[in-house]
């Protein structure tokens, strides 16, 4: 944080003062970031301070791995600025594989979440002097080093104890007093008390074990008959790698024409649904310049910003089954898993049409285990194959892991969700928002985030608020029957959205395999 905002503040000469007197007052670790800082922002002439920093640094053994984040970070980005893009990109990886570590022994999503920005300053680096190679594997690792800690297998030891748990039932108790409306002084203490909770969090203990890294060939043996689309931001374009057989680079997009069309199309979704009537995207909408595939699963590997954006919904991808993938270190460390197995249906209060879909989907099995509590829901997620869930959620953009699914008994969490020991290979979930994923630099959190990370396959969840209505119901039961005959779960929503002539069909997203 010192790196980052002093050099937006200070000059050079004020950063290597300031290093020099944390130095000499025995602030060793602070006085090398400033130094850092002063690298940086002298830009081409920061190679001295750059080398006093390094020369300070042999001082600690071994040297605090932040600080070798921050050091490849200022190497990376005076290589670059002197066209030396080899040694940045060396330099770059450096960091890289320093915030991975940072990550492997630190748990908590959040704290993985605030290393991207790091990361993905590193990333750009690397994956600029591949492009301008034009060399595929080494672009196609470049975009997965970006990727490769948004979601993590769980922990190898859990850490969830008494204090963690107190805290999370008091932030639950507080906002079931809330249900009818909270005041100033409550609304207060809701904020204070998930506050301390995530303060708790942050401190968990653990290691998480991370797959070996993605390469192109394994990625495509991983696909097998499916189609890759690796998609990147690189300066003001979206760029993508189209993977099939080889990988072929796509014609960039304007980024910001996608992001602002993207946009309309999830609002273009929320009007028809609105009105009842047919889906028509808007001219506004930008067509991906990749090949359509009517029968063919193409697996998106998006930016964190655009993870929950309606790619099914993307024209031409719009015209067969897609899946959204996390990444293709994620992808190739999922096998498939099948789609039959016992059924567990959680259902939350305040939904019209629950009990239908209750019924229609348990018919779709043959059977279902129901529940309405969140030790219940809890219970069928930690053991049922298929899950189906059925209730209001709440999306926080603030703090995704307090994002809820609404029960009978109070809310449950994301990060309830994120404790489970194991989790269903498939999860259906019908409620409003759940597919929603704060993007940038906080990384992939919420549901999705949490289930994908902690072993999935598949969840299936809306991307715009669903209504609560027969049709979603009428799409719910017919994707359910697909899935029931061993259907994969992106082909069985693409052909359960075929026939159901209502626009809630395009709202719903197949994150996973």
């Amino acid at each position: 944080n010192l790196l980052q905002a002093a050099s937006a503040e200070r000059t050079p000469g004020d950063l290597r003062r300031m290093a020099a007197e944390l130095m000499s007052g025995g602030l060793v670790v602070s006085g090398i970031e400033a130094q850092l800082a002063a690298a940086t922002a002298a830009g081409r002439s920061g190679l001295a301070d750059l080398d006093k920093a390094k020369r300070w640094m042999r001082r600690l053994r071994p040297a605090p791995l932040p600080l070798v984040i921050a050091t490849s970070q200022a190497s990376a980005r005076l290589a670059a600025g002197e066209g030396r893009m080899d040694v940045a990109s060396r330099a770059a990886l450096r960091g890289i594989v320093a915030a991975e570590r940072v990550a492997a022994g630190s748990p908590s999503p959040e704290i993985q979440a605030s290393l991207a920005s790091h990361v993905q300053a590193l990333v750009d680096i690397g994956r600029s002097a591949a492009l301008a190679k034009r060399d595929n594997d080494r672009l196609f690792r470049w975009i997965e080093a970006g990727r490769s800690t948004a979601l993590s297998p769980p922990p190898i030891t859990r850490s969830r104890n008494a204090v963690t748990a107190a805290a999370r039932e008091r932030v639950r108790d507080l906002r079931g007093q809330a249900w009818e409306g909270a005041d100033a002084a409550l609304a207060s203490e809701i904020a204070g008390a998930e506050r301390e909770a995530a303060r708790i969090e942050r401190g968990r203990i653990g290691r998480i074990r991370y797959p070996p890294r993605a390469t192109l060939s394994g990625y495509k043996k991983a696909l097998a008959d499916r189609r890759g689309l690796h998609v990147f931001a690189n300066d003001e374009d979206l760029h993508g790698l189209e993977i099939h057989g080889l990988a072929r680079r796509i014609e960039p997009t304007p980024l910001m024409r996608f992001v602002v069309g993207a946009e309309d199309l999830s609002l273009d979704l929320v009007k028809a649904m609105s009105d009842a009537g047919p889906f028509h995207p808007s001219a506004a909408v930008p067509k991906l310049p990749v090949a359509a595939h009517r029968e063919t699963v193409t697996v998106v590997c998006p930016p964190r910003s655009l993870f929950a954006i309606p790619w099914s919904a993307v024209p031409p991808l719009s015209a067969g089954p897609t899946a959204v993938a996390p990444s293709a270190r994620w992808y190739t460390a999922r096998p498939p898993k099948g789609t039959r197995g016992n059924l567990g249906i959680i259902v939350g209060p305040g939904l019209d049409t629950a009990e239908q879909e209750q019924k229609r989907v348990s018919a779709a099995h043959g059977s279902a285990t129901a529940t309405t509590t969140v030790a219940g829901a809890l219970e069928l997620l930690a053991n049922s194959s298929i899950v189906h869930i059925a209730a209001h959620a709440t999306f926080r953009s603030d703090n995704p892991l307090f994002s809820t699914i609404e029960l009978d008994n109070g809310p449950l969490f994301a990060y309830d969700v994120s404790d489970l020991a194991s989790v269903p290979d498939v999860i259906i979930v019908g409620a409003c928002n759940a597919g929603s994923s704060r993007g940038g630099t906080s990384g992939l959190l919420g549901f999705v985030g949490a289930l994908l990370g902690l072993g999935t396959s598949s969840v299936i969840a809306p991307v715009v608020p669903v209504p609560d209505e027969p049709p979603t119901v009428e799409l719910m039961a017919n994707l359910h029957a697909e899935l029931a005959s061993g259907t994969a779960p992106p082909v069985a929503l693409h052909r359960a959205r075929q026939s159901v002539a209502h626009p809630v069909a395009h709202a719903f997203q197949c994150f996973g395999r």
